[in-house]
């Protein structure tokens, strides 16, 4: 019998965006009943996510992935983005923090890490990746 509890739902939806999510089994949880995330406290990111992930510069950041991990005792949010050889990193990691506050950005082998907030305080990481 397989244990697997994993899976991918993915959705077209408007202009060009493509929702992709994962189910994976739960891993690190601890005991179980320890677990504070919710579907409802799932919802409900996806909705504080979706203003600021629709007035992304789309020129800039073609293709761009937003990510949210549940870890069970809450979430991580990624926003990952690709530059082309020719493209300046400072110009499309400042696209990716667009809307976000704090942000801070910096230098790494694959192009520019950085961390922002949301207004409401959610911590948003940022990766843009250089393909050569």
């Amino acid at each position: 019998m397989d244990d697997r509890h994993d899976g991918v739902i993915t959705a077209d939806l408007e202009e060009d965006v493509v929702l992709v999510a994962a189910v994976d089994a739960p891993m690190g949880l601890g005991a179980p009943g320890l677990r504070t995330t919710s579907t409802a406290a799932t919802a409900g990111l996806l909705r504080t996510l979706g203003p600021w992930a629709a007035a992304l510069d789309q020129v800039l950041l073609p293709g761009a992935q937003l990510w949210v991990e549940d870890h069970g005792q809450g979430f991580t949010v990624r926003l990952l983005a690709t530059a082309a050889s020719g493209d300046d990193l400072e110009r499309v990691a400042k696209a990716a923090g667009a809307g976000l506050e704090h942000v801070r950005t910096w230098h790494t082998d694959s192009g520019r890490d950085g961390r922002g907030s949301l207004p409401c305080g959610r911590h948003v990481h940022l990766a843009v990746v250089c393909l050569s």
